[in-house]
């Protein structure tokens, strides 16, 4: 999951490309996501996080809350009123890897704690039922920002670098991202020779050998 750092980043990029497409006249249909791991992300910080138990289960929640503040500070004001004039759409934030793997916190933990507007939730199907069964649904990343903010502040006191665990984070998911790609792409490739060489091989018996060589 990217930091807020990242997110900012990301974000400012969508909004000067929609900038520069409402200065063209263009203004695209739909809406871009801007991808943000949950679940990697408390598994990321609780490598660091074990010794301060207060903080135990705290981390990714704090950190996505205070993403959410940045998305909102960047797709508001004069400037992005002048884009949405002309038809440009706020990026998304979507809530990847929200099953909970941990045990010890809730199997709805990050259901519960990430609802708000012009937000995607991925929703694991075992994590789906466990929500239809206890969750509960209230705007919660409005909840608690000064709190989250604090628990970000502890993790910076404590000599944990929000941004060098993110970063990590970030090229852990590309790597995994790629070698998945990678597979599919081999897979296709296998499938697509032996169906060649199925469509091919008859053709080759009724060629003269001339017409072969």
């Amino acid at each position: 999951m990217a930091g807020p750092q990242v997110s900012r980043s990301v974000n400012n990029n969508k909004r000067q490309g929609a900038l520069s497409r409402a200065q063209a006249q263009f203004c695209p249909e739909g809406h871009a996501q801007s991808l943000c791991y949950v679940g990697n992300a408390q598994h990321g910080f609780g490598r660091h996080v074990s010794r301060l138990t207060k903080l135990k289960g705290r981390a990714a929640v704090a950190n996505a809350k205070m993403a959410y503040q940045d998305y909102k500070r960047l797709f508001a004001g004069p400037r992005w009123d002048k884009l949405a004039a002309k038809g440009a759409k706020p990026q998304r934030l979507l809530w990847a890897s929200t099953g909970t793997k941990n045990k010890d916190y809730s199997d709805v933990l990050y259901v519960e704690e990430l609802i708000g507007p012009n937000t995607v939730n991925t929703v694991p199907p075992a994590t789906l039922d466990a929500f239809r069964d206890h969750g509960k649904t209230r705007d919660s990343l409005e909840e608690n920002i000064e709190d989250a903010r604090h628990v970000l502040e502890e993790l910076a006191r404590s000599g944990i670098s929000l941004d060098a665990i993110t970063t990590e984070l970030v090229k852990d998911g590309v790597k995994q991202f790629a070698d998945a790609a990678d597979k599919l792409y081999g897979a296709v490739a296998h499938k697509r020779a032996a169906s060649l060489g199925a469509l091919i091989q008859p053709w080759l018996r009724r060629t003269p050998k001339s017409l072969c060589q």
